[in-house]
C-alpha cells in the first residue's frame, strides 16, 4: 500500500491543472459572427464561426427576439376565427347550432362552431400570413448570408425559420383575435323557437292535448289533465277563474254528473260523462285547493290509474299562477284559441330571438317575453291556433325549455309577427300563487320549499316549510320555522331547493358518465 507524499502528489495536481487550463483556453474561440437585428432597441446575436446551417437555424429560432418577430406577425394578421357575414343565413344552417345549444349548452353550440364554422388559424396562416412571416426570416437569413460562409444558404435558412417559428406566429394570431361565435351574427340574424313547459323533458306527443270526446277540441271536450293545466301555467291564467268564466259565458258546468235522457250510469257512455265529470271535479279541486279531495279520488273505480291522473294534475297545479305577474291573454282570448285548435296541440309561445342572444346566454335566465306568438300547435300534424301576444309572457327555463321545429309555415303571419323583445327578470323562482303564500318551482326529485305570511299583534311572520312531491313534509324545513321577513324565508328557502337540484344533478352526471354496457 503506497503512502501518501506531499511533494510527488502536488507535483502532479499542478500538471494537471495547467493542461486542462490550456486545453479549455485553445478549445475555446470567440465568436467572430455576429448580426445585428433591426428591433427596438437593436439585439446583436452572436455566433460561432464554425457553425453549421442546422445548428445556426435552431440557434435563431430559439432566440426570443427572433420569436418576438414571428409573434408581432402573428398579432398583425387581422386574423379572426369567426368572421362575420353580410348576408343572410339559411334557417337550414342556423338550425344545427341552435339545436347543439338546446341539447348541450353554449360548450356544445361553441364546439359545433369551431368544426364546421370557424376559419382555421393553420389554414389562415397558410393562405395569408406565411409569407409575412417568410419575409421577415428572410431578412434575418440576409443577416448571416453577409458572412462569407453562408451566402449561398439564404433560402436554406429563411425556410428553416419560417418552419421553425411557424407555431410561435399561429399561437400570436389566436391570441390577438377578439371574435366570438356571437361575432358571425347580426342583430338581423334571427331564428324562431317555441317554448313550453316541459318541452324539453317531455317529446311533443307526451304533451300534446287531446280532445275527451268527439272528434273536435273544444271548451265542451277538452279533457282537464296535466297536459291542459301546463296551458294555464304558460298563460298564467288561474284556472279556476277559468272554470268560473266557462260556466257563465257557455252555461256549462263541465262538473255536472246529470245524465242525457236515455243514458244510464251503468251503460258505457253513462260511465264516459260520469268519469269526465269527475276529472272535471278533481281538476277544479286543484285549481282551488291545490289538492284533489278524498271524496273525488272515492268516485273512482279504476283507483290506481285515477290517484296517477290526481297526482299529475297536484304537481303541475303547485305553482300554475303567480298573482304578481299579468295573463297573456283574456279567458275569451283562450277560449277563441281552444276553439279553433282543430285537434289539439301543445301550448306553446312562439318567437324569432337574436342569434346573439341565444349564443350568449340570455335565454339560459328567466325573462320576460314581449310580442311574438301564444297559443295551441300541433307539431305532427301542422295545425292548431296561434295568438298575437299582446301583453307580457315569464319565459323560464326551470320549468320548460325551446324546440327548434319551425310553426311558421302553418299560419299566414307575417314575419315580423314572430319578432319579440326580451328582459331579464328577477324572482321566477318564486311565485305568488295564493294571498300570502308563495312557493317555489318545483326541482328534479319534485320537492317544493313553501311560505305562509303570518299576522299576529307583533308583526308579520313568515313560515318556511319544505316538502316531497307528494306534499308531505319533507327536507330540511319539514317542521316549519319562522322569519322575521319575506326577502330571508324567501333566500333561504331557494338556497334549500338549489342544494338539492344541485345534488340530484350531480348524482345523475356520475350515473350518465359510467360504463356503458
Amino acid at each position: 500500500m503506497s503512502k501518501f507524499s506531499i511533494g510527488k502528489d502536488f507535483t502532479g495536481l499542478c500538471f494537471i491543472h495547467a493542461f486542462l487550463r490550456y486545453t479549455c483556453i485553445t478549445a475555446y474561440r470567440e465568436p467572430t459572427m455576429k448580426i445585428t437585428l433591426n428591433t427596438k432597441p437593436p439585439v446583436e446575436i452572436e455566433l460561432h464561426d464554425e457553425i453549421s446551417t442546422e445548428s445556426l437555424i435552431s440557434t435563431l429560432a430559439a432566440h426570443p427576439a427572433i420569436q418576438e418577430i414571428a409573434k408581432d406577425v402573428g398579432k398583425g394578421s387581422f386574423y379572426t376565427r369567426y368572421e362575420p357575414y353580410n348576408g343572410v343565413y339559411d334557417r337550414s344552417q342556423l338550425v344545427p347550432i341552435v339545436d347543439a345549444y338546446l341539447i348541450g349548452g353554449i360548450e356544445a353550440a361553441e364546439e359545433y362552431l369551431e368544426e364546421n364554422w370557424a376559419n382555421s388559424p393553420e389554414s389562415e396562416f397558410e393562405r395569408a400570413v406565411k409569407a409575412d412571416l417568410e419575409s421577415e426570416m428572410r431578412s434575418v437569413a440576409q443577416l448571416v448570408t453577409a458572412h462569407e460562409r453562408f451566402d449561398d444558404a439564404e433560402d436554406e435558412i429563411t425556410e428553416g425559420l419560417t418552419e421553425a417559428l411557424e407555431e410561435f406566429c399561429i399561437d400570436a394570431m389566436v391570441d390577438a383575435d377578439k371574435s366570438k361565435i356571437t361575432s358571425l351574427f347580426g342583430s338581423h340574424d334571427k331564428f324562431e323557437m317555441s317554448f313550453g313547459i316541459d318541452l324539453d323533458k317531455l317529446g311533443v306527443e307526451d304533451l300534446h292535448m287531446y280532445y275527451s270526446r268527439q272528434n273536435w277540441f273544444s271548451v265542451e271536450t277538452l279533457n282537464p289533465d296535466a297536459k291542459f293545466m301546463r296551458m294555464f301555467k304558460l298563460m298564467n291564467i288561474s284556472p279556476s277563474a277559468f272554470i268560473e268564466y266557462i260556466i257563465e259565458a257557455y252555461g256549462h258546468d263541465p262538473r255536472n254528473t246529470d245524465l242525457p235522457e236515455g243514458i244510464k250510469a251503468d251503460d258505457w257512455a253513462g260511465r264516459a260523462i260520469l268519469e269526465q265529470a269527475n276529472r272535471w271535479q278533481a281538476f277544479c279541486d286543484v285549481a282551488y285547493d291545490g289538492v284533489v279531495s278524498r271524496e273525488t279520488r272515492a268516485k273512482f273505480e279504476d283507483r290506481s290509474g285515477f290517484d296517477r291522473f290526481c297526482d299529475d294534475l297536484e304537481i303541475e297545479g303547485r305553482t300554475v299562477h303567480d298573482l304578481d305577474r299579468p295573463a297573456a291573454m283574456s279567458m275569451e282570448q283562450l277560449c277563441v284559441v281552444i276553439e279553433n285548435a282543430g285537434g289539439g296541440g301543445v301550448p306553446v309561445y312562439t318567437a324569432r330571438y337574436e342569434m346573439r342572444d341565444i349564443l350568449s346566454g340570455k335565454l339560459d335566465k328567466p325573462f320576460i317575453a314581449k310580442r311574438g306568438l301564444i297559443g295551441i300547435h300541433d307539431f305532427v300534424n301542422g295545425s292548431g291556433y296561434m295568438a298575437d301576444n299582446d301583453v307580457e309572457v315569464l319565459i323560464n327555463p326551470a320549468v320548460g325549455g325551446f324546440r327548434t321545429i319551425s310553426i311558421n309555415g302553418t299560419y299566414d303571419f307575417i314575419g315580423s309577427a314572430f319578432d319579440n323583445e326580451i328582459t331579464p327578470v328577477d324572482g321566477a323562482d318564486w311565485v305568488h300563487f295564493a294571498d300570502d303564500c308563495w312557493r317555489t318551482e318545483p326541482g328534479l326529485d319534485g320537492a317544493y320549499a313553501e311560505i305562509w305570511a303570518e299576522e299576529s299583534e307583533i308583526g308579520v311572520t313568515h313560515w318556511l316549510s319544505t316538502y316531497d312531491k307528494n306534499r308531505d313534509a319533507a327536507g330540511l324545513y319539514a317542521e316549519s320555522e319562522a322569519f322575521d321577513s319575506l326577502e330571508e324565508a324567501k333566500k333561504v328557502g331557494l338556497d334549500v331547493t338549489r342544494k338539492s337540484a344541485a345534488e340530484l344533478e350531480a348524482v345523475a352526471d356520475a350515473e350518465f358518465s359510467g360504463p356503458t354496457i
